[in-house]
């Protein structure tokens, strides 16, 4: 065990990226980092201007970057059009780029060389929860996280995965990527069981784990609740009401996201049928890569006009821990983004997932899982009709408080002694 504090180098999968529910989970690790380690030392990756909520944290730029021929980030769709174009082959690149790096070689560019310094200069390397490893982030979460793990192996330092999704992953050549990925932690746990498992077939003898995820570990503060109750009673005409909170996933069909629109409206009507007004809220709020508020917008546009006047878009972006607030007050809440849902039932909300693909299915199941009610996650092809749904939905908020605090307790226990002994 190190008699000075730690340099501890604790990824993030898209810090600076306004997902809340990442960003959240990069937060709780780096906050236990400090409760551990007080004065530790801590580089992490992150979004051009993101401005971690911590002091005293270097951020680099993401990895991936550093295989990437168009590196900007987009003002506008065209530019990220134009990105994407420019873009393409790199995982490939990543691959080719990212085993000479892994086995030592000299950087090939800026980016590598900034983290050839912090993997060599660090006493740890962790990467926070995600649900990255899988087919469709292999960029970022696979390519991109690899070279990383394996360069900082190669330096006898010790490396974790906490709070990891894993799958689907249908790729031969990516299961072999995780397969070493999770093979050279020295603890590696995931997010939900599904993916325990998962992990484990695709890495028989390597020290996994399954612990809940780490936003369950976000306090919300007494200002938090207040200026909740204050934006239902100036917005909302007070409480009771129903959370609506649905994204435009970029791999679905145009008719999944017209069904997905769909079964949106159905459940906004029924909620007003049954005497609650209906509040949009949005996990990400990205303009150019990814803003929830769009596709709410026509969701609430293709109400009828006394039924849009009892339905509110919460337009401006707030914290992890407002968002929480407003969900904590919310009588329902349906999602098709995993962390509105952790945030839902860490408040004792009744919560129900509904996913575009197997992908959102797993992850859905999953946090549901851990509260004993994972039959209230449907794929979108398979979801009762909505009028049912919000009937279904019970509202026991005290068994899933207790049930909260429970899990909270168990989120870093499995990670717990590798931390202290670093």
């Amino acid at each position: 065990m190190l008699e000075r504090s730690p340099v501890i180098l604790a990824l993030g999968s898209s810090n600076g990226s306004t997902n809340l529910g990442d960003e959240t989970m990069w937060l709780e690790t780096a906050r236990w980092i400090r409760n551990v380690w007080s004065t530790s030392v801590i580089q992490t990756d992150g979004m051009p201007g993101w401005v971690p909520a911590m002091a005293a944290v270097k951020v680099l730029p993401f990895y991936m970057q550093s295989f990437q021929r168009y590196r900007s980030v987009p003002s506008s769709k065209a530019e990220a059009a134009f990105g994407l174009l420019m873009n393409l082959g790199t995982f490939r690149r990543g691959v080719v780029m990212g085993r000479r790096f892994a086995e030592g070689g000299d950087p090939g560019n800026s980016i590598e060389k900034k983290w050839a310094e912090a993997i060599d200069r660090c006493d740890a390397l962790l990467v926070s929860g995600a649900g990255g490893l899988t087919d469709y982030y292999k960029v970022h979460a696979i390519a991109g996280w690899l070279p990383l793990i394996m360069r900082a192996k190669r330096l006898r330092k010790p490396v974790a995965m906490l709070g990891q999704g894993v799958g689907p992953l249908l790729d031969s050549g990516l299961r072999s990527m995780v397969s070493m990925m999770i093979d050279n932690c020295d603890v590696f746990t995931t997010r939900d069981v599904a993916s325990k498992a998962e992990a484990l077939r695709l890495a028989p003898n390597a020290n996994v784990h399954a612990a809940p995820d780490w936003a369950l570990l976000l306090r919300v503060e007494e200002p938090d609740k207040e200026w909740a109750v204050q934006f239902a009673r100036n917005h909302l005409g007070g409480i009771p009401f129903t959370a609506l909170s649905l994204h435009h996933d970029r791999h679905a069909t145009q008719s999944q996201i017209k069904r997905m629109i769909r079964f949106f409206i159905d459940c906004a009507l029924e909620s007003i049928r049954a005497g609650s007004r209906v509040l949009f809220v949005a996990n990400m709020t990205n303009k150019n890569r990814s803003d929830d508020r769009v596709i709410m917008n026509q969701v609430r546009d293709h109400l009828d006009l006394s039924s849009r006047s009892q339905a509110v878009i919460l337009e401006r972006p707030v914290s992890a821990r407002r968002t929480s607030a407003l969900l904590g007050l919310a009588e329902r809440v349906v999602c098709t983004r995993y962390h509105p849902l952790v945030f839902a039932l860490a408040q004792g909300t009744a919560a129900i997932g509904v996913a575009y693909d197997e992908y959102y299915q797993l992850k859905l199941e999953g946090a549901l899982d851990w509260f004993g009610e994972a039959d209230r996650a449907y794929e979108l092809s398979a979801a009762p009709a909505a009028g049912r749904m919000v009937a279904i939905m019970s509202n026991d908020r005290e068994s899933r408080l207790v049930r909260a605090t429970e899990l909270r307790a168990a989120v870093m226990h499995p990670a717990q002694a590798w931390l202290e002994g670093i």
